[in-house]
C-alpha cells in the first residue's frame, strides 16, 4: 500500500520515486579543509554540538568561540579591541595607529594630564588638528577663541576673552581696575560722619557743620550764621569759626543771596531780588532758598526749628540752650530735648554749673 506523506513528519525519509530507494540525509559536521564543526546547523535538522560556558557564541563556520571576536585581521599590533593586542612589536619600533609596527618618530597627541591635543604639532613633523576658522591653537594644544587677553596692568579679573588675568590671594578682592586689595571692612562705630576706613564715609554733616573727630559740630561765629548775612551792602561772613566783613558797594556790587552757593555773598544786581531779610531758610521769592537747615531740622516760617534726633547745628557744644521753656541739649552729634514746663520748672542757665537746665 502507499505511504500517506500527509501522515508523516517532514523528517522521515520519502520515496524519491528512483528504483524504490528512499532519501537519506547525511549530517555534515565538517569544513571543507577538513576542520570539525563544533557547533551549529549539520544540515539535517539538528546541530553538530553546543558551545561550552567560556566560549558561548557559535561563529558562521561552526567554531565556539568567546562573545568579544578579536579584530585583527591584517594588523600585526595594537589593541584587538576585546582587551588584548594583536601583536607585539620589536624593540625600536612602535606600533602605529594603523595597527603596523614601523620604525622613525613616535607621534604624539596626549599631554601630561591625559588630556587629548586638537591642535598644535605632533613631535614628529605633523600635527593633532586644525582649528576652525576664528580660533586658535592654545599651549595646551585645545582650540580657544581667537582673542588677545588684555591683561597688561592687572593680577585679577576677566581678560575679555572668556578667560581671568589671575587670582588673588585669600582675604583678598580683585577690584574693577584688576587689581587685589585687602578686603577692608568699613568702621563707622560711634561716627556719623568722615571716613569710614575704606575710602568711603560714615555719613555728611548738615550746613554750618563741621566734621570733627566723627562727629558733626556747630560752626559758629557769635550771632554770625555760617552762611553769612547781609546789612544793606555790608557782607559779613563765618568761616571756620573766623568773621570777616566787606563792603560790596566798593566793588559796585550788592550784598545778596546766592541760590547756587548758597550763602551770602557780593554780586551783581539779577533781574529778580532775592527776598532774605530776616529769613533763615525758606523761598527767597526769585526761585531760589534763603538758606538751609541743618539736617533733620524743619524750615518754617522761614525759621530753622530744632528737631529732636537731629544733628545739633547751632545748638552743638556743652551749654544747651532754651527755646522758651524748652531745653535743648546736644550729645553724640544728636538733638535732644528736655520739657522744663511739663516738670513746673523753667529753661535758664545755671552759674553754678556753667550750662543751661530746667530751674
Amino acid at each position: 500500500m502507499p505511504i500517506d506523506t500527509a501522515e508523516v513528519s517532514q523528517d522521515v525519509p520519502t520515496d524519491s520515486g528512483d528504483n524504490g530507494a528512499e532519501d537519506i540525509c547525511i549530517p555534515d559536521c565538517q569544513l571543507p579543509d577538513g576542520t570539525p564543526r563544533i557547533c551549529g546547523p549539520n544540515g539535517c535538522g539538528y546541530i553538530c554540538g553546543i558551545c561550552p560556558f567560556d566560549a558561548p557564541k557559535c561563529t558562521e563556520d561552526g567554531q565556539c568561540v568567546d562573545e568579544c571576536l578579536p579584530q585583527c585581521e591584517g594588523l600585526a599590533c595594537g589593541p584587538d579591541g576585546c582587551g588584548n593586542v594583536c601583536g607585539f612589536c620589536n624593540p625600536g619600533e612602535f606600533c602605529s595607529d594603523e595597527g603596523q609596527c614601523t620604525t622613525g618618530c613616535d607621534p604624539s597627541c596626549t599631554n601630561e594630564d591625559g588630556t587629548e591635543r586638537q591642535c598644535g604639532p605632533d613631535g614628529c613633523d605633523s600635527v593633532c588638528g586644525v582649528c576652525d576658522d576664528g580660533f586658535l591653537c592654545g599651549q595646551s594644544g585645545q582650540c580657544v577663541i581667537d582673542c588677545i587677553p588684555q591683561c597688561e596692568g592687572k593680577n585679577c579679573g576677566p581678560d575679555e576673552c572668556g578667560g581671568l588675568c589671575g587670582l588673588c590671594l585669600e582675604d583678598f578682592i580683585c577690584k574693577d581696575d584688576g587689581l587685589c586689595y585687602q578686603e577692608c571692612v568699613p568702621d563707622c562705630t560711634e561716627k556719623n560722619c568722615g571716613s569710614d576706613g575704606c575710602a568711603g564715609t560714615c555719613g555728611y554733616c548738615g550746613f554750618g557743620e563741621d566734621c570733627v573727630e566723627g562727629q558733626c559740630e556747630s560752626v559758629t561765629c557769635g550771632s554770625i550764621p555760617a552762611f553769612g548775612k547781609c546789612d544793606g551792602t555790608i557782607l559779613t561772613q563765618c568761616d571756620q569759626g573766623i568773621v570777616s566783613s566787606q563792603d560790596c558797594a566798593e566793588n559796585g556790587l550788592l550784598c545778596l543771596w546766592d541760590p547756587d552757593a548758597g550763602h551770602y555773598t557780593c554780586m551783581e544786581e539779577p533781574e529778580c531780588v532775592p527776598d532774605c531779610e530776616d529769613k533763615a531758610c525758606g523761598s527767597d521769592g526769585c526761585g531760589g532758598d534763603c538758606g538751609f537747615c541743618p539736617t533733620g531740622w524743619a524750615c518754617e516760617t522761614n525759621d530753622c526749628i530744632p528737631t529732636e534726633g537731629a544733628t545739633c547745628g547751632p545748638f552743638g557744644g556743652s551749654a544747651g540752650h532754651c527755646v522758651g521753656d524748652v531745653l535743648w541739649f546736644c550729645v553724640g552729634g544728636v538733638l535732644y530735648s528736655d520739657d522744663c514746663g511739663a516738670q513746673n520748672t523753667s529753661c535758664g542757665f545755671d552759674p553754678s554749673q556753667g550750662k543751661n537746665e530746667c530751674l
